[in-house]
């Protein structure tokens, strides 16, 4: 299959550098594209898109459809709705010779295929033909940096989208008032109200059953910046760092032992899993949480008539454990999911321009909010969504979804448009906490060399890691006799080269 990329190539560069390929003005083989419109006649085009929301694309999603009147292109899907593993999807298509006009992919994907030749360099074809992604790429942040693969060339334009603001920590009011307690401003408060919740029975059924603290996930990074320690990879001090070798990780896994051991956190951390929200709210057990302001309090709706007073609100930004502001990290602006045109297109300037409408006004608009009218109002020039969609009974972003708006394509999306999916109690969170997370760190585009390290270390360094932090936070491991070996032994799985890797492609990507 390679062979034949590499051919296409060639093909598409004999075919653009042509007197009779493209001309000034955007004629492709001699005929020419009105203005206002991505190609003069009525074009169809093919697409593999699956992975976001694991959904293929379906040719009836409305944004899509009302973009054949605005730009004279119609999209058509190849995945078969049968498909749910993305990744296998993608496999059989781009091993395939049959590759379709447009590819939607992860940017690892998209950087890897496009470096081999499956898919064409866009940057001249965006100075050229497409100003608005031009400007996506010179102003969104972190937005050249996704779209740029290794070797200096943009393959795929990325999703992106407005705000940092995702998670923050969620109390019970309702149980800070029957308890007579303040608001924390500090980490320090914060564990005195959970020790409170622990031990004088918030939920007032007698019974010692109240689980402080829980969380969705499996792991408890989001707690670790109030003990002055990140899980993860950061750059800082002008080096890319992997938190968990830090030594402040070491203080941060042994004040979350103690808040374990002392029955603060869920016991069931680790095997509860994604429903722990659900359950443990509506059996009245839950006090606090760190989760996501879209969805953490639509709960006071939906427990209203459940749980008699409950009411859980955003706490605002608490200080750490040594009085600083901890880090923060919000969630990446710019995600790794886009598109980009395969060499297999016969129509490279219609299509990217098709691209650059999606990231124009009306493009946005129509990928964020649908059709004025159907499904927004234009209310003091702003777009609002209809009170039926937004009163859905399956949640308006489910009701979205399913329409195809707020599908992944290379676009930003509007923060405005996820705030009105959130009460007044959640905005009152996002507000609180955006102007202080800072954004979290970039995977950076590696070269072949650096993925070669990546692909051999990074996965048994992780699972090896993860597993050490369960048997320290439940008490299995003694992390003060056991921290050195385990640094120990991260360096003989190589941690350092990996840690390299990432330190030569990150400060490669800020260099440009």
């Amino acid at each position: 299959m390679k062979k034949t990329w590499l051919l296409l190539v060639v093909s598409l560069a004999v075919a653009l550098a042509g007197c009779g390929g493209v001309k000034k003005g955007g004629e492709v083989g001699g005929s020419s594209v009105s203005d206002g419109l991505a190609s003069d006649k009525l074009l169809e085009l093919s697409i593999h898109m699956h992975y976001w929301d694991s959904t293929p694309f379906d040719d009836e999603w409305v944004p899509f459809k009302k973009a054949v009147e605005l730009t004279n292109i119609k999209l058509k899907g190849t995945v078969s709705k049968s498909v749910s593993d993305s990744e296998q999807a993608f496999n059989i298509m781009i091993a395939s010779d049959d590759v379709p006009d447009i590819i939607h992919s992860t940017t690892k994907n998209m950087d890897k295929y496009g470096q081999e030749g499956a898919l064409i360099p866009l940057n001249d074809l965006i100075d050229e033909y497409a100003p608005n992604i031009k400007k996506a790429l010179d102003e969104f942040p972190g937005f050249k940096e996704m779209a740029m693969a290794s070797d200096g060339n943009v393959y795929h334009i990325p999703s992106a989208r407005e705000g940092l603001a995702s998670v923050g920590i969620f109390i019970r009011q309702d149980w800070l008032d029957k308890l007579d307690l303040q608001m924390p401003t500090t980490t320090e408060e914060y564990y005195n109200v959970l020790s409170a919740f622990r031990n004088n029975d918030p939920n007032g059924n007698g019974a010692k059953d109240e689980v402080p603290l829980f969380f969705r996930s499996k792991v408890i990074d989001t707690l670790l910046p109030y003990f002055e320690a990140e899980a993860g990879w950061y750059y800082r001090d002008g080096q890319v760092k992997y938190g968990r070798i830090e030594p402040n990780f070491k203080t941060a896994m042994k004040e979350a032992r103690k808040w374990y051991e002392e029955g603060l956190i869920d016991k069931e951390v680790y095997t509860r899993g994604g429903k722990s929200r659900d359950i443990l709210f509506t059996d009245n057990l839950g006090g606090s949480t760190i989760d996501w302001f879209v969805s953490t309090t639509a709960y006071n709706h939906i427990l209203a008539d459940k749980v008699p007073g409950f009411k859980v609100v955003a706490v605002p930004p608490i200080t750490d454990i040594n009085g600083n502001r901890p880090h923060l990290l919000g969630r990446e602006s710019v995600q790794e999911l886009g598109w980009g045109i395969s060499v297999n297109n016969k129509h490279p300037i219609e299509t990217i321009k098709y691209m650059d409408f999606w990231l124009s006004e009306e493009g946005r608009e129509l990928i964020n909010f649908g059709i004025e009218g159907e499904h927004f109002d234009k209310i003091d020039g702003f777009p609002a969504l209809k009170p039926e969609i937004l009163n859905a009974p399956e949640t308006a972003l489910t009701y979205l979804n399913n329409i195809g708006l707020g599908a992944r394509i290379g676009t930003i999306f509007s923060m405005n448009r996820e705030k009105q999916m959130i009460d007044e109690i959640g905005i009152a969170g996002w507000d609180m906490y955006e102007p202080v997370v800072e954004r979290p760190f970039m995977t950076p585009k590696f070269s072949n060399e650096e993925y070669k390290v990546i692909n051999a270390k990074l996965m048994a360094i992780q699972t090896y890691a993860i597993e050490k932090e369960q048997r320290w936070l439940m008490g299995i491991e003694n992390i003060d006799s056991t921290f050195d070996s385990y640094v120990e032994q991260l360096k003989k799985m190589g941690v350092e080269e990996l840690i390299s890797a990432y330190d030569q492609a990150y400060k490669r990507s800020l260099s440009r």
